[in-house]
């Protein structure tokens, strides 16, 4: 599934999330990613995310998020990179975490987006610095969709009167 815009071209493979991509494209646009860029998502699962760990990082496990930069021009784009995202980690995360499976899933890939845009978790002081932008945007995103809600819902209320 591809979505284009003025701004970024997402390319989404792996099964639709309702919802998924107009809340990643926020992302984008709250990191000031320069515009037009393009990037890839990757829905796989445990066994295939182990595989492109072990292949390209060397480490024989399977993980939630991976990320491949590339910053890379394509004609007028820029191709930023790949994240690769596990759904079956992300649906038993969200169990655990008792979160919404599609926020988690959003703060997994904002988490992938991170990495491409050069944060590194490494040391505790950088995993701090990265999971304070990464909430900080969750959350913003989560009140703009709030937001949304209800002003489409005080609309239709008066429309009803």
């Amino acid at each position: 599934m591809n979505t284009r815009n003025r701004k970024y071209l997402i390319r989404i493979r792996g099964p639709r999330i309702p919802g998924f991509k107009s809340l990643f494209h926020r992302a984008m646009e709250l990191l000031h990613i320069p515009a037009p860029s393009e990037i890839s998502l990757l829905f796989t699962d445990d066994r295939e995310i182990r595989i492109y760990n072990q292949r390209y990082l060397h480490r024989s496990y399977s993980t939630d998020v991976l990320s491949f930069p590339l910053w890379e021009k394509a004609g007028e784009w820029m191709c930023i990179g790949d994240i690769a995202i596990s759904l079956e980690s992300a649906r038993r995360d969200a169990k655990l975490l008792r979160s919404p499976f599609r926020v988690h899933l959003l703060t997994l890939a904002i988490h992938g987006l991170l990495h491409l845009l050069g944060y590194e978790d490494s040391t505790p002081s950088l995993r701090q610095k990265m999971l304070r932008q990464q909430t900080r945007l969750v959350n913003r995103i989560l009140r703009e969709l709030e937001a949304g809600r209800n002003a489409r819902a005080k609309s239709q209320m008066e429309e009803d009167v």
